[in-house]
């Protein structure tokens, strides 16, 4: 059947991504041997899973079904949602990594992006819905 995303199932990685493979998972921490091998891990040790091997806040399980480097702080997805609250407020939220800024421009393809006043290392900020005006990206230092 489809799988929506990857499952570890009895130590075989299924990867919906990748139609027909399957990958030994030795340890069951859900990160396939390969991969463990390729990132220095021990694919006999299924502790290293729950482990933060860069520091981000990430475990590099998560790294691992998000695509980035276990390794490198710098290399998480920049992700940014907003969420209009029942108070009418804004809920800018994103897992980027603390060294990733928020910025707002007035004009998308504007060459001034301004950086959002306390939001480095952070994860949220709330908005008065009339405050919001522009656009607003994450980026890298």
């Amino acid at each position: 059947g489809e799988f929506g995303g990857q499952v570890s199932l009895a130590g075989v990685w299924l990867d919906s991504q990748r139609a027909g493979s399957a990958r030994v998972d030795t340890d069951l921490d859900g990160m396939p041997d390969g991969f463990e091998i390729r990132a220095g891990f021990n694919a006999r040790d299924s502790q290293d899973g729950l482990a933060d091997s860069d520091g981000d806040g990430r475990r590099n399980f998560e790294e691992f079904l998000a695509g980035t480097n276990p390794r490198a702080v710098d290399s998480v997805p920049l992700r940014l949602s907003v969420l209009t609250l029942p108070n009418g407020r804004l809920r800018l939220t994103w897992f980027a990594g603390p060294t990733i800024r928020l910025q707002r421009a007035t004009d998308p393809s504007s060459s001034q992006w301004d950086d959002v006043a306390d939001t480095l290392g952070k994860a949220s900020l709330e908005l008065d819905s009339t405050g919001a005006t522009g656009f607003f990206r994450l980026a890298r230092p």
